[in-house]
């Protein structure tokens, strides 16, 4: 089956694309040795990719849970500041994959808790990502 979009509009979306990714990162993941058993015994990070084009913002979505003591004995909902998630997105083909972090030249680091990029006409990947280290989360 034929795509949706010929190459030449692909190509040219992802240029599109590729210009509102206005921020650097480096993608890095581990690469793992186990023994004869099946156990971890080395966890090397890597880089997969350096200074990659990327965008990251907060997702508009917060994360809820539950707390008791509400009025009534009904539960309250309040946010909680300790996972607020965040999205991103790097150039179409770049590889990353869940649990790999994302850090910014900054040296602020996110790590990736899901990719989607199954689409085949996507101009970028997007990833949802947690920020590492919140010790003030509006920081």
């Amino acid at each position: 089956m034929a795509g949706l979009l010929t190459a030449t509009e692909r190509a040219s979306m992802r240029a599109d694309a590729a210009a509102t990714l206005a921020d650097t990162c480096s993608v890095k993941g581990w690469t793992t040795e186990r023994n004869a058993r099946g156990n971890v015994i080395n966890r090397t990070e890597e880089v997969r990719a350096a200074s990659v084009a990327c965008r990251i913002r907060r997702n508009p979505i917060p994360v809820f849970g539950a707390e008791s003591g509400g009025a009534y004995g009904r539960q309250a909902e309040t946010i909680d500041t300790t996972a607020l998630a965040f999205q991103g997105w790097l150039p179409h083909g770049t590889d990353v994959r869940e649990s790999d972090h994302l850090v910014m030249a900054s040296g602020t680091r996110y790590e990736v808790t899901s990719v989607d990029d199954e689409a085949s006409e996507a101009a970028t990947v997007m990833v949802g990502l947690v920020k590492l280290g919140i010790d003030n989360p509006d920081a």
